[in-house]
């Protein structure tokens, strides 16, 4: 596996019962759907916001859980299931990369948003996470950071903050900011 270019989406599809809980509570299906999603940066690393996996070493600033960039192909090696590239449709121009760089480095260190991720779900996930909503805006869940990551560099358009990985990707696909997934593991 070579370096990806700089903002490839990486869902990764586990085998492990919470990554069947959140593909259940968010409308995947367990085995198939994604349960979780980074962004790579400009270095060719994976940034993502995680609460899952204490023991992934960071690369750069942060904690174990929250918003760090790790390397890829560590995390595919230790990873228990299915890992993609979703590459996007173009490759993005050299004033996007450092954008996209910049504004992923701030986001380093950041801690991970329990309640987002809770209101991104279904199954009355959204109706309990609207009424906790005292939102920390300096926390992230993984797909809130990767949307959040393509809306800086003007390749993602939508409304809503809120989405599960497997929402995410279906509305990346069907904006045409993706293109079909090439399976890493």
């Amino acid at each position: 596996m070579g370096t990806l270019p700089a903002g490839t989406v990486i869902g990764f599809s586990g085998r492990g019962w919470k990554s069947h809980l959140i593909n259940l509570g968010t409308f995947g299906l367990p085995f198939l759907g994604l349960s979780h999603i980074g962004i790579i940066n400009r270095e060719g690393q994976l940034v993502e916001s995680t609460s899952l996996d204490p023991e992934t070493p960071c690369l750069v600033k942060g904690n174990r859980s929250g918003c760090k960039a790790v390397d890829l192909s560590e995390r595919i090696r230790n990873y228990r299931g299915r890992v993609y590239a979703y590459p996007l449709t173009s490759r993005l121009l050299a004033d996007e990369r450092d954008a996209l760089a910049t504004w992923l480095r701030r986001q380093l260190g950041k801690p991970y948003d329990f309640v987002g991720a809770l209101s991104s779900s279904g199954l009355g996930g959204s109706g309990v996470g609207a009424l906790l909503r005292w939102h920390d805006p300096d926390a992230l869940y993984c797909s809130e950071l990767v949307a959040e990551a393509l809306r800086k560099v003007n390749r993602f358009r939508s409304p809503s903050p809120n989405y599960s990985p497997n929402c995410l990707l279906r509305r990346l696909k069907w904006q045409g900011v993706v293109t079909c997934p090439q399976r890493l593991k």
